[in-house]
């Protein structure tokens, strides 16, 4: 059975609202097919976007709880993106998502900036 309560200690606990008002606008292409699905293993958004085949797996790290990004010693929330192959990690900013959002277009897309 759902226990609301422990629910809602969990969301103010991690500051769900707070984070939501910060969340940056991040713009799908209109081709691209995209899957939400529900946090897991301590990251507070998830989404899978998709194109011709290819794939990239997307999450939102507010407490690097998964990894770390870091400004100077100081852990930062971050974005992280995984190809099947390779993570890349990006800062929680709007610049940073817009960067992110780039990347994936470029991974969708079949373009890489490493020779493999």
């Amino acid at each position: 059975m759902f226990d609301y309560e422990e629910r809602l200690k969990i969301e103010k606990m991690e500051k769900w609202k707070e984070w939501n008002k910060r969340m940056p606008i991040l713009h799908f292409d209109k081709e691209w097919d995209v899957k939400i699905i529900a946090p897991f293993m301590g990251a507070l958004a998830r989404f899978y976007v998709g194109h011709n085949g290819k794939h990239v797996s997307v999450y939102f790290d507010a407490y690097s709880t998964m990894a770390y990004m870091y400004e100077g010693k100081t852990p930062i929330p971050y974005w992280e993106i995984y190809d099947g192959k390779d993570a890349e990690r990006f800062d929680f900013t709007q610049e940073g998502a817009d960067e992110m959002m780039k990347r994936i277009k470029e991974i969708l897309k079949g373009e890489s900036d490493e020779n493999d």
